[in-house]
């Protein structure tokens, strides 16, 4: 959309965002200036090695027990080599591999997500990603290929002026919270590398409903009382912004 122009014809000033959260109680909008979601990188990684029949491991190079080790040593990068105050976080999602019980697997497919914050944590878990990789394939003779996909987003940075400046007008609609930074991502930020941009969270957990459960479980039930109250926010800001703007 921004390279077709949705940002130039009209003009856009500024924009504004917003996500629903079962973890926050229906009603309330929870607020924050500046990073407020992360950065992610979607990625995808290939193991390859020999295949054998499974009474001879030895004739071959077993890609199940490389993914295996690859999947703990990954997870030492966010424990061990990142320093620990800094957002990180490494998610292995999919595992793929294997024809039969009885043959050594040739090769296995892995992809997932990484989330952070900052360019410089971001570099060097890249980094650090390729040196354990490389030396989880040394140990059993085999190699690996590792892609990140073209879809990355940045970090999701509220403008500090624009979200000084709603935190009144939402004050009137509901329970304004100051909400911590989650490793959540959002294309939305793209928009804020272009114009001043700031992202909401709309509260819709309602026990007495059963909206307990979060985004992207299969039990995910949003209480949708709550759309009155974002519609209302996403509106109040909107008209607000000509009150606000330079």
């Amino acid at each position: 959309m921004i390279a077709e122009g949705a940002l130039e014809h009209p003009k856009v000033e500024a924009i504004f965002g917003m996500h629903q959260i079962p973890e926050d109680p229906i009603g309330t909008l929870g607020w924050r200036s500046g990073p407020v979601m992360a950065g992610s990188d979607t990625w995808h990684l290939t193991l390859h090695g020999v295949m054998s029949h499974g009474a001879a491991p030895h004739r071959g190079n077993d890609t199940i027990l490389m993914a295996a080790e690859a999947i703990q040593a990954l997870q030492a990068i966010r424990s061990r080599r990142i320093d620990p105050v800094k957002p990180f976080v490494l998610t292995v999602g999919t595992i793929h591999g294997g024809n039969r019980h009885n043959i050594i697997a040739d090769k296995v497919e892995l992809s997932g997500t990484m989330r952070t914050f900052e360019p410089a944590v971001r570099e060097r878990a890249i980094a650090l990603i390729h040196e354990t990789l490389k030396g989880v394939c040394a140990i059993h003779g085999g190699s690996y290929e590792f892609t990140l996909h073209v879809d990355a987003n940045p970090p999701v940075d509220n403008d500090p002026r624009l979200a000084a400046a709603v935190r009144p007008l939402l004050a009137n609609l509901g329970k304004v919270i100051d909400h911590d930074p989650i490793m959540g991502a959002e294309d939305f930020a793209h928009y804020q590398r272009k114009i001043p941009g700031f992202f909401l969270f709309l509260g819709t957990g309602n026990p007495a409903k059963g909206s307990v459960s979060g985004n992207h479980t299969p039990t995910m039930n949003l209480d949708e009382d709550a759309l009155q109250t974002g519609v209302a926010a996403l509106v109040t800001m909107a008209w607000g912004h000509a009150d606000i703007r330079p």
